[in-house]
């Protein structure tokens, strides 16, 4: 990554490291109490998964749920959503 990545960047990133297809669901979040990106794709199995990436304390974080079919990814998500919800910001200055 640039000394100044952003997310974008580290989009980038790891897409092409995990060969990631051109068509992503891409959203901006919130996570740490710093801009996130969200992504929902499939893997080369078949699997879905639902990426969480960005950056807390100059350090890039990348959290991910695979899940064996879509259905068992949503059914899944409202779970994940409050593991989420439950961290707190970063307060490292």
């Amino acid at each position: 990554l640039p000394e100044e990545a952003t997310l974008q960047d580290l989009l980038e990133m790891n897409a092409s490291f995990f060969d990631w297809p051109d068509s992503l669901e891409v959203t901006e979040t919130e996570l740490f109490g710093a801009p996130a990106m969200a992504v929902k794709t499939t893997d080369e199995a078949g699997n879905w998964t639902h990426y969480l990436m960005g950056f807390v304390d100059e350090e890039a974080y990348l959290l991910f749920l695979v899940a064996p079919d879509e259905d068992a990814l949503e059914t899944y998500m409202p779970t994940w959503q409050r593991m989420l919800d439950s961290i707190e910001p970063s307060t490292k200055s």
